[in-house]
């Protein structure tokens, strides 16, 4: 598919070229099909397949990790205590220093995609402690209300 496509409209990538075509299933569109899911915290591709595709939507779990069992339990119980001051650390990593949040009460790890050149440790903290509380109550109702597929 991906070499018919490249003769049809120059990409080389087959999500570029789905964007880019406005490519339908049953009416929809690539973008609007892939921010029906919502990512459970495996790894970030999800997250990053439908950034390709122009999603931007809002989750919790979008761009973090966090293994089975800990996901489960945050799911059981409502995720209550995450985003606690005493269960939240911010280190910098990799090359490009990035900020990451660890929330050892889950055991996860969240990405920032904010680097230490662009902001400080305590900016990360406010924004960490705002966003959490918001996306934690988001994912709840989506899932109480079968709001989006997994």
């Amino acid at each position: 598919m991906t070499a018919s496509c490249r003769s049809q409209c120059g990409h080389f990538d087959y999500f570029e070229c789905c964007a880019a075509s406005g490519v339908t299933w049953a009416g929809i569109t690539a973008d609007e099909l892939v921010a029906r899911f919502e990512s459970l915290g495996d790894n970030c591709e999800f997250g990053l397949v439908q950034r390709k595709l122009g999603a931007e939507p809002l989750g919790l779990l979008r761009f973090t990790f966090i293994e089975l069992r800990d996901l489960v339990r945050g799911l059981r119980c409502g995720f209550e205590g995450l985003g606690a001051a005493e269960a939240t650390e911010v280190t910098v990593s990799g090359k490009d220093q990035e900020y990451v949040i660890r929330d050892t009460s889950f055991r996860m790890t969240f990405h920032t995609w904010q680097s230490q050149d662009e902001t400080d440790i305590e900016t990360i903290r406010r924004q960490y402690d705002t966003r959490v509380g918001f996306l934690r109550r988001k994912l709840l109702e989506d899932v109480t209300n079968a709001e989006k597929y997994s």
